[in-house]
């Protein structure tokens, strides 16, 4: 028993340095996107809601007038039934509340971009030059279930720090990023379209944008994001941007 006791307290030490190791300055606490910490300075996500304010998806405000998400967050919904919230990491107060003017799918892609009817108070995020090779650190945000097995929202957007995985990890392709679930955390629904970021605090680049994830088993398996950067040019010729 003693052995058995002596080598669980070493094991258990050994998962606490690694996590030390691999999480640096922004280890997560208890919950998050599922199990992360909040995310009170990340201004470029974006809460996509109804117009009675609940929230459903996520996204990436990529220019002062133009959000990212996800494609099947908004398909079969009306424009006039759909707001944005972004500039703020609370989707129910602060920044900027948009309505938006001009909807774009992606002829196949899961992808989704939004002309906001004005400019956003929040900082955009640039899309990188490149995918993400495997075992690029990077940050998953959004404001989805931040529990396992059962539907627990939070207010405030959360985090969570994280890797890129090889594609047969999950299945992935060309066109999308398998993404670490460390912790038995990762994304939930709530957070689909919300963006994947390289980078530090300081020079963020987008990478990748969440798409449909699994409930009520989030976290349990790597997740799946689109790699935006697959995409650079047909964003480009949508927006502008970069032009």
């Amino acid at each position: 028993m003693r052995g058995s006791s002596t080598r669980a307290a070493a094991a258990a030490a050994l998962v606490v340095a690694l996590v030390a190791a691999l999480a640096g300055p922004t280890a997560p606490g208890a919950h998050a996107i599922v199990r992360g910490q909040p995310g009170s300075q990340i201004y470029f996500a974006a809460s996509v809601q109804d117009r009675a304010g609940g929230h459903f998806c996520g996204g990436s405000l990529i220019d002062p007038s133009w959000v990212l998400t996800a494609k099947h967050c908004l398909q079969g919904r009306a424009i006039e039934t759909v707001q944005l919230r972004t500039g703020t990491p609370h989707h129910n107060s602060g920044g900027t509340l948009h309505v938006p003017v001009l909807i774009r799918h992606h002829p196949s892609a899961d992808l989704a971009l939004v002309r906001l009817g004005g400019t956003s108070s929040g900082r955009p995020v640039p899309i990188a030059a490149a995918s993400p090779p495997v075992g690029t650190r990077t940050l998953i945000l959004g404001w989805g279930s931040t529990c396992v097995n059962t539907w627990c929202a939070s207010a405030v957007v959360h985090e969570l720090p994280t890797s890129v995985l090889s594609d047969g990890a999950c299945a992935a392709d060309v066109t999308t990023i398998c993404t670490d679930n460390p912790y038995g955390g990762g994304n939930c629904v709530g957070d689909d379209g919300s963006p994947q970021v390289q980078g530090s605090t300081s020079s963020w680049e987008l990478v990748g944008t969440a798409l449909r994830p699994s409930f009520p088993t989030c976290g349990s398996a790597p997740s799946t994001y689109l790699d935006v950067t697959a995409f650079r040019g047909w964003i480009n010729s949508m927006t502008g941007i970069g032009s």
